[in-house]
C-alpha cells in the first residue's frame, strides 16, 4: 500500500491498531478483532504504525473528469457505521450521500460488495479482497472505468491462507472461526465470533 496506493484511508481496525482505541467491529467479529490486535501490534514496526496513525479517515480526488470521495464506513460516520448495505432502501441511501460533493462515493467496512445509483452519484463498496461476507468466499474488488463500476471476483488459495492463520499462534477457537469465515464468505455466530451479524443502524 505504501509503495503503490495513490489514495489511502484509515479503517476501524487500522485505527484500533495505531491509536490504541476500540475496534468498533461488528458483534460477530469483536472477539476475533481483539484476538488478533496485540499480535498485529507486535508484527508492525513503529514506522508502519505511525503511517497507519497518520492516514486520513476520508479523502477526495478527481480522476478522468470524475469526482471521487472515499470513506471507510459512511460519509457521516467514517469508521463505524454499518448502515449503508446492498439492501438499504433507495431513499435512505440518497439521504446518506446527499451532502457528498462527488460523482462516485467509495465505501468499505461492511465487506458487502455493491454498486448502486443515488441521484447523480454512484455508491460503490468493493466488498473485501481478504474477507468478503456476502456468501461468496472469492476475493471481491471493484474496477471503475468511465464512471461505471463493476464488482469483480477472483478465486485464490483459501487453504494456503487458512494454513497461515492456523500458524499465527491464535487461540484455537479464534483461528477456527477466522478460517470458517474465509471458507464460507459468511459471518459466524457463536462464542468465538461474538454473536450477531452486522445490520443497518
Amino acid at each position: 500500500m505504501r509503495e503503490r496506493a495513490v489514495h489511502t484511508i484509515r479503517g476501524n481496525h487500522d485505527t484500533a491498531l495505531s491509536h490504541g482505541s476500540e475496534t468498533g467491529a461488528a458483534a460477530f467479529k469483536k472477539a476475533l478483532a481483539l484476538a488478533t490486535l496485540e499480535q498485529h501490534r507486535r508484527l508492525l514496526s513503529a514506522g508502519e504504525l505511525a503511517w497507519l496513525r497518520d492516514l486520513p479517515t476520508e479523502t477526495s480526488f478527481r480522476l478522468d473528469d470524475y469526482r471521487f470521495s472515499a470513506f471507510h464506513a459512511t460519509p457521516t460516520d467514517h469508521l463505524f457505521s454499518y448502515r449503508i448495505t446492498p439492501d438499504l432502501d433507495d431513499e435512505e441511501l440518497k439521504k446518506e450521500v446527499a451532502d457528498v460533493r462527488a460523482d462516485i462515493v467509495l465505501l468499505g467496512h461492511t465487506h458487502l460488495p455493491m454498486s448502486r445509483g443515488a441521484w447523480t452519484k454512484v455508491v460503490v463498496n468493493p466488498g473485501s479482497v481478504g474477507q468478503p461476507l456476502d456468501g461468496d468466499p472469492r476475493a471481491s474488488y471493484a474496477v471503475i472505468e468511465d464512471g461505471m463500476a463493476e464488482i469483480r471476483r477472483v478465486e485464490y488459495d483459501i487453504e494456503a491462507t487458512a494454513a497461515g492463520i492456523r500458524e499465527m499462534g491464535l487461540a484455537e477457537d479464534a483461528a477456527a472461526s477466522l478460517v470458517a469465515i474465509l471458507t464460507t464468505g459468511r459471518p459466524l455466530d457463536g462464542p468465538a465470533s461474538g454473536g450477531d451479524t452486522p445490520r443497518p443502524a
